[in-house]
Parts: structure tokens; sequence; C-alpha cells
């Protein structure tokens, strides 16, 4: 016998038991489905513009929902962005399980952002 699940999503995982009688004994055997989901960023909206005013922190976050759990970089013109290149910059990490599917959140802040720090981030 077989159990076909089709179009397979993040709710199915978890444990499947096949149980096989008759009026002799009954056995079973107990497998487990782990379903992988690859990354969705939520949150910017593609192409989201940021603003903020000169000597002020320029705060972007970025969220993503996945299995496993995504990492999320940041970064400027092409280059990663990280605390050790620039003092300025502040990166911070929360990760929450919603149930089946676990979401990261990474805020990047710029301590008093100059007109120098305008890019593609």
């Amino acid at each position: 016998s077989n159990l076909t699940i089709v179009e397979v999503e993040a709710c199915d995982a978890g444990s499947y038991t096949c149980v096989a009688e008759n009026e002799v004994a009954s056995v079973n055997q107990t497998g487990s489905l782990s379903v992988l989901v690859p990354p969705t960023i939520t949150f910017p909206p593609d192409g989201h513009t940021f603003y903020t005013n000169e000597f002020t922190p320029a705060v972007f976050q970025c969220t993503a929902t996945g299995i496993p759990a995504p990492e999320i970089s940041w970064y400027r013109n092409g280059t990663v962005l990280n605390n050790s290149t620039d003092a300025r910059v502040t990166l911070s990490m929360v990760a929450t399980d919603g149930g089946n599917v676990s979401q990261v959140s990474r805020t990047l802040t710029l301590d008093n952002a100059t007109d120098s720090d305008s890019g593609n981030y």
C-alpha cells in the first residue's frame, strides 16, 4: 500500500505510521516527513524606497520565511555589510517559529546617516 500526498505543504510535516494486521498480530512502522520550504522575503516589498533625515539613524528591516530558517544578509551596492566593517552599522536578528514555517527578521541600522550612505541596499 502507498500513501501519496499531492502538493505537499509545510503543514504535512510530521510522523506517519503504517499498520499491518491480521488475526495473528498487528505490527507498525513509523517514519517522518520533513518538508523544506524555500525562503521568501515577506517585507519589505521589492523595490521599496527607504527615506531618513540626515544625521539620524536609517533603519532597514527585512523579514523572510522558510524551512529551515533562512539566513538574512544586508548588502550595500553589492558589498556585504557587517558590524565590523563600519562602526555605525548595527545588525540585529529575531527568529520566530510560526508553527511549521520559521520567520526571521534582520534589522540594519546606520547611525547618523549622511548623503554618502545613499545607495542600493
